[in-house]
């Protein structure tokens, strides 16, 4: 009996050990993670401010779309956290965008605009073979998609469209719609609400354009 007792005492002993190891080798693996994601932060803030036309963007893209999110009624801390970071990998992926068409002052040609398009198959690349960014790999690659099929780079359509996908599409659009240009001038916000309103069912999911023109409409009745 005793030599049983001893055998199980060893066993837990062993079960315990193993437990540890996996916990720390976890937290560590975490710790890694977070730190990457920060990092990643950090070069795109930097990257931001070398413009004045687009400094704050990527911060106002993520704040929209996390309120957007959140009257969806999407609880998950994961999906925002993803949600983030594909923000700030989308905008990384524009490193690899020649700075003569990425800073131009005028409107972009077809080419131009052709190697801008290029950017979800660039932050794809990024995050295909990356463990961190396994579940952002397709929201990246989806982001410039369009409700009614006819966005880039694969013409999906629908809900065929990642719903993170569909959530930063809107925010990003009304970002750039009331932002100044060097080709163009901002939008007001009741011009951009209207915009957004034309644009419901074709370039946006009509639940998340209802739900973001919720948002616009009581910051107005705020004012």
């Amino acid at each position: 009996m005793g030599d049983i007792t001893f055998f199980m005492f060893i066993i837990i002993i062993i079960l315990f050990i193993m437990i540890m190891i996996l916990y720390f080798k976890f937290k560590y693996f975490f710790y890694v993670g977070d730190a990457y994601i920060k990092l990643i932060q950090s070069i795109v803030s930097e990257f931001d401010s070398k413009d004045p036309y687009f400094n704050g963007h990527t911060r106002k893209v993520n704040e929209l779309s996390c309120e957007i999110a959140k009257r969806l009624g999407i609880n998950e801390s994961d999906f925002y956290k993803n949600m983030k970071l594909s923000i700030y990998i989308s905008q990384l992926a524009k490193i690899r965008i020649p700075e003569k068409i990425l800073y131009k002052r005028e409107k972009l040609t077809e080419d131009e605009f052709n190697v801008i398009k290029k950017t979800p198959i660039i932050a794809y690349k990024i995050t295909e073979n990356n463990y961190f960014f396994k579940k952002i790999k397709n929201v990246v690659k989806s982001k410039n998609e369009k409700y009614n099929g006819r966005g880039y780079p694969e013409g999906l359509l629908g809900e065929d469209i990642p719903i993170m996908s569909r959530i930063i599409n809107v925010a990003e659009a009304y970002d750039a719609m009331v932002s100044e240009r060097p080709y163009k001038k901002p939008l007001t916000k009741s011009e951009a609400i209207e915009e957004l309103k034309n644009q419901k069912g074709k370039q946006f999911d009509p639940e998340v354009t209802d739900v973001i023109l919720e948002i616009l409409l009581e910051e107005e009745l705020n004012i």
